[in-house]
């Protein structure tokens, strides 16, 4: 810990307290083994975000494939899925961790969604203000559209129809 600026071992600390005190409430029914679970779908999401602050930094626009293996994670939906589970009594099991952790097709299927949805709202805002990147304080979120306009040059509307069809 001592390795990360001193603004992020505040938020570090804090995340370890409360999976502490997670931790020491679920002990109590014989479920530790579910933190785990939690602290591993954290550490995934946050290597996405690292993989993506670092493609700020290096002004790398990925290309579609690279972009959606980090932009499903960073979607969230398989922390909150995970974290969800660790509270939630004996209908949870080990194997149900062990099910969110194999990436099954509903979740795949929730998080391109959620993705693609958020790319195309957030494509018709960057294109207002003729950009392909929308900066967030932690970097930059590469969507979509600009990743695949970058691979394959096409008018924005085609890329958004096509983006639809591909929720359907």
């Amino acid at each position: 810990m001592d390795r990360l600026p001193d603004y992020m071992q505040i938020c570090y600390e804090a995340l370890l307290n409360v999976y502490s005190e997670i931790e020491e409430k679920v002990a109590k029914e014989g479920w530790s083994y579910r933190v785990h679970y939690g602290k591993q779908a954290m550490k995934v999401l946050v290597h996405a975000y690292f993989n993506e602050a670092k493609w700020f930094h290096e002004d790398h626009i990925p290309t579609m494939e690279e972009y959606m293996q980090v932009a499903l994670v960073t979607t969230g939906y398989s922390m909150l899925t995970t974290v969800s589970f660790i509270g939630m009594g004996d209908i949870v099991t080990k194997q149900a961790f062990d099910w969110v952790f194999s990436r099954p097709k509903i979740m795949r299927a929730s998080e391109t969604i959620t993705r693609l949805v958020d790319d195309v709202r957030s494509h018709k805002i960057q294109s207002r203000y003729n950009c392909a990147r929308l900066r967030v304080s932690a970097g930059t979120v590469y969507r979509q559209a600009a990743c695949h306009s970058n691979e394959e040059p096409m008018p924005a509307d085609f890329l958004i129809a096509s983006t639809r069809r591909l929720m359907v």
